[in-house]
């Protein structure tokens, strides 16, 4: 069941100022709630002079998290937007991704902790989603996914968490300038081939059907099958520590769940 993370009541949410993830200095703590995390969102564009929310990437991404927990056995951390305040003597707040923070390891970096079957799931369920539908949610890769629990939830599930994932709905691509198809090709698969390898060492076997996998949803979409140069770097590592995401209409996700 996906839950939006609770607030204080009336208090006033602040920034802490020490990042809980120093290589992402993006994401923030807030004060006096250890069990969340934080980034400023970008979720709008501006059209003549004005700024405009995409209120539909918010369904887009609400349904995305439906499908992702009911046909691929990924959850989130509860997602949700607030008004955050920089410092505490601060009169005007920002609009801030807000999520439960999950605590437990990487399924791109921390495969030694994660069991064998929870890992090989967990890659198929992300090869199987990028075959199937149609680089809706570009972000879902290991790097971006986590095995582990929450304040609310003690039962270690695996997440997405990615604070502020690009998405696509039939106009737009939110997020970077690059085109998904170039996102998938220069990071997600890679992603993906790093941690197949990786799980070959840690679990002492070779997993040629999830590699066949990959090269199946290669072919069928049409991908470059090599990793380029200038991405030959580690990215689980980099994007490792980056643990979690929200997004704003999470009650509009939860009444369609209710509904279904």
């Amino acid at each position: 069941m996906m839950n939006s993370p609770e607030f204080p009541g009336t208090n006033r949410l602040v920034i802490d100022k020490r990042p809980p993830y120093p290589t992402h200095p993006a994401i923030y703590g807030i004060k006096g709630h250890p069990e969340l995390l934080a980034r400023k969102t970008g979720r709008n564009i501006h059209i003549n002079g004005k700024s405009v929310w995409f209120t539909e990437l918010d369904n887009v991404f609400a349904e995305e998290l439906i499908k992702l927990e009911g046909q691929y056995h990924i959850t989130n951390p509860g997602f949700s937007q607030a008004e955050v305040f920089y410092r505490e003597e601060s009169s005007s707040p920002a609009k801030f991704n807000i999520s439960s923070k999950v605590y437990g390891h990487s399924l791109a970096t921390g495969l030694d902790q994660i069991p064998q079957n929870v890992a090989r799931q967990t890659y198929a369920s992300i090869i199987r989603y990028h075959q199937a539908e149609d680089e809706r949610l570009v972000d879902l890769r290991p790097s971006n996914c986590m095995f582990g629990h929450t304040a609310e939830d003690p039962e270690d599930k695996v997440y997405f968490t990615d604070l502020d994932p690009l998405v696509k709905s039939n106009r737009v691509l939110f997020g970077m300038d690059d085109n998904p198809t170039q996102i998938m090709e220069d990071f997600v698969i890679p992603d993906i081939r790093r941690g197949l390898e990786q799980m070959a060492g840690v679990y002492g076997q070779s997993f040629d059907d999830l590699q066949a996998m990959l090269t199946e949803m290669i072919e069928q979409r049409g991908y470059k099958n090599v990793i380029p140069s200038g991405v030959d770097r580690d990215i689980a590592s980099e994007l490792a520590s980056y643990r979690s995401y929200p997004i704003p209409n999470t009650a509009l996700a939860r009444q369609k769940k209710r509904a279904s």
